[in-house]
């Protein structure tokens, strides 16, 4: 249940009567707090954005105790964004299909560029599918390509890239260039791991992913 601070007769807070999941953050800190720190990532330097991520971890902790539909009732009158959406699958009877669903209601494209993947980077891990497979994901996302790449950024180093060289041909361009991107990061590449990367190189030449 959100925490709700005891009124003191003695102070004059302009939040009394507000939603609030601990003793320090209300419901519209934590909203505010996302986006601001969001913006400030992208503009400062290797350390700040650290901090930036340290920061943002613990406030979506915070959510933990929430509902879905109290965050999804803020969400729909501030109008959804992508950092809403992430933040519902911190809610503790979220589904990642609300997730899904808030990021594509917001319009917030994802490409395969640092401040694109930042959301997905902050999907609650206990919400996602156990498996590290990326031949189960495409069969739990249902082949659609936005959270197939989100959950390819969210996995990270763990995603098991179990793709045979003709496998690989068959991406959507979107997809191949998360990918790609995903492939490039790790090093000591196998043959048949940089035998697709030119693959999906020739699949996103000329189209929008050729980032």
């Amino acid at each position: 249940m959100p925490f709700q601070p005891k009124p003191n007769a003695n102070q004059c807070d302009p939040k009394q009567g507000a939603t609030f999941l601990t003793a320090d953050w209300s419901l519209i800190d934590v909203w505010y707090a996302l986006h601001q720190n969001a913006k400030m990532w992208a503009k400062s330097d290797p350390d700040t954005k650290r901090k930036c991520n340290n920061t943002d971890s613990g406030i979506l902790g915070t959510l933990t105790e929430t509902s879905s539909e109290l965050w999804s009732n803020l969400c729909r009158i501030t109008g959804m964004t992508v950092y809403g959406a992430v933040a519902l699958s911190w809610c503790k009877d979220a589904e990642l299909s609300q997730v899904w669903e808030g990021w594509e209601a917001s319009g917030f494209p994802l490409k395969p560029l640092p401040e694109y993947e930042r959301p997905a980077r902050f999907i609650n891990p206990a919400l996602l599918p156990t498996t590290n497979s990326l031949l189960e994901l495409v069969k739990l996302a249902e082949n659609k390509p936005l959270p197939i790449c989100a959950m390819i950024v969210a996995k990270g180093d763990a995603l098991d890239v179990d793709l045979s060289v003709n496998m690989a041909a068959n991406a959507s361009p979107q997809i191949a260039a998360f990918l790609k991107a995903h492939i490039e990061r790790q090093q000591n590449r196998t043959e048949e791991q940089n035998e697709m990367i030119e693959i999906w190189k020739q699949k996103i030449s000329g189209t929008e992913w050729e980032i």
